[in-house]
């Protein structure tokens, strides 16, 4: 029983092709996501900074 090497390779080279391209689209989903989650939570993180400096701001000039 011998073996068809040439078509196992074509299947396995579509194959890999098909997998790139929904490997590539779920990863850009999830750093797109990622980046929301990061952005949205950022502002949360650095609120109280920004607080101060405003409060020294006004506190020295006003």
């Amino acid at each position: 029983m011998a073996l068809d090497m040439e078509g196992l390779l074509l299947t396995t080279k579509l194959f890999l092709k098909s997998n790139y391209s929904y490997v590539a689209s779920i990863t850009l989903f999830v750093a797109l996501l990622r980046k929301c989650i990061v952005n949205g939570h950022l502002p949360d993180e650095i609120r109280w900074m920004i607080e101060s400096i405003t409060s020294l701001f006004f506190v020295k000039f006003f």
